[in-house]
This record gives C-alpha cells, structure tokens and sequence, in this order.
C-alpha cells in the first residue's frame, strides 16, 4: 500500500530533546492528563493547518518511561484515536506501550500508526536502545523490549 503524504507535521510535545543518558523521572513525565492534552491539541493544530499526518516524539503519551498503567494508556489512546479520526488525520504516536509476548508483559517504546479513519496500520519498536555512558547496561537497554 502506497501512502502519499502531501504535509506533515511534525510536533514536539516536551521541553528538550531525549538523548542517551537523559533521565525523565516518573513526577516529570507522569501525567496522563497532561500528555492527552497537549497530543490533541496538536492533533487539531495539525488539522487546522492542513497536515495528513501528526508526527509525535517517542513518549509523547506515556511519557518517557516503564511506569504507567496500561488500562489508563489504553483508555487515552482511544481517545486520541477518536479525535484524530474526527478531524481526518492519521497519527504516527510515539508512546510506550506493554504487549504480552511469551505470557511475559514486556514495555515497548514504539511508534505506533494510525490512518485518518482511526485504524491501527502497525508499529514498530525501537530496536537501538541507550544507556548513560557512566553506567553501561542500566536506562532504557535495561527497561524496554528489544
């Protein structure tokens, strides 16, 4: 299947950049309220400004971390999906995101995507995972899924 995108936004849903060893604690990333917030509110900007597609940063809806709940992610989730369905836009959402693999639930830190009818297309996992250079094998190489 062949997607032809004509524009698309790309937002940054936090102060700062995420780069190896930067550390997010639970209290800075937490909130799912928040992280909703500001992903629909770009998703409308996004729309109002024409784009086919909202690009998020990785996190952008669990926040940058394993601590969360999955039924409170999921619950979010859905109402992203129905906002964006509503406006006709289709979302590549970075988020983290638990799945059952082997009877083991394993934190995912994906991109996941969306068409503008709200159907899930796919997602992919970020396989190239970092740890502060100060202490090797801890961070997220020892938090998500490969």
């Amino acid at each position: 299947m062949s997607i032809i995108l004509d524009r698309i936004l790309d937002s940054t849903l936090r102060e700062g950049t995420q780069t190896p060893g930067v550390i997010f604690t639970p209290e800075e990333s937490k909130k799912f309220a928040e992280k909703l917030y500001f992903v629909i509110k770009n998703i409308k900007k996004a729309a109002s400004q024409g784009a086919e597609m909202l690009v998020t940063p990785e996190g952008s809806l669990s926040g940058y971390h394993t601590d969360f709940k999955q039924d409170e992610l999921q619950e979010a989730l859905q109402e992203v999906i129905g906002v964006a369905k509503d406006v006709k836009i289709g979302l590549f959402l970075g988020t983290c995101f638990y799945e059952k693999v082997k009877g083991n639930e394993i934190c995912y830190n994906q991109i996941r995507v969306y068409n503008s009818e709200g159907e899930f297309i796919g997602e992919q996992s970020k396989i190239l995972l970092c740890s502060p250079t100060d202490l090797p094998g801890t961070g997220e190489m020892h938090n998500y899924g490969q």
